[in-house]
């Protein structure tokens, strides 16, 4: 069983829900109704490979020497690099590396295409987590569980730390002036 977990914070301790992933066979299949890719193919990564990465280009999506936990966290939006968010399930999550070729079919690719760039990268992952269901046979389920966590607090005495010498200038305190974002006042 494979768990990933998005954090909220709360009070002293923190509150987890945790995505968990059930490897073959252990529930049926879902139907769904999310775009998926035309084409796929999935192998193991060279071992003499050292090469990383993840990249989308056009109507492709193409990773290359990716572990299982590194794409359900992608595919799920977790937080890179936090072990805690997906755990659980047989080593070879953590240590296989695969290789994906994907492509859209043209409909696709071109509805994708007039997205907003947040809006596409989300019907990719959605298209990844049905290629992970279809080929790993994963299953996802969500708990909630309270893991303890160290809270930064200011001394009586006052703060120690200085600000950087590299540091961004700090932002105006006044929320109608003019500032990097959208400005809500502005109406």
């Amino acid at each position: 069983m494979l768990k990933a977990v998005r954090y909220r914070r709360t009070g002293f301790l923190l509150r987890a829900s945790w995505l968990v992933l059930v490897v073959p066979g252990a529930m049926p299949a879902q139907t769904t109704t999310a775009p998926a890719f035309d084409v796929a193919t999935i192998k193991p990564t060279d071992p003499n490979s050292s090469r990383r990465n993840l990249m989308l280009s056009g109507e492709k999506f193409e990773t290359e020497g990716q572990t299982l936990k590194s794409l359900i966290v992608f595919a799920y939006g977790l937080n890179a690099g936090t072990d805690q968010q997906v755990s659980g399930g047989p080593a070879w999550v953590n240590s296989a590396m695969f290789d994906i070729d994907a492509k859209q079919d043209a409909d696709t690719f071109a509805k994708l295409k007039v997205l907003a760039p947040e809006m596409r990268m989300e019907q990719v992952r959605l298209m990844l987590r049905q290629l992970l269901e279809e080929r790993f046979k994963l299953k996802i389920h969500h708990e909630t569980k309270e893991l303890p966590v160290y809270a930064m607090t200011v001394v009586k005495s006052g703060s120690k730390l200085t600000p950087s010498a590299d540091s961004p200038p700090t932002p105006p305190t006044d929320k109608s002036a003019p500032g990097p974002g959208p400005n809500p006042a502005a109406g």
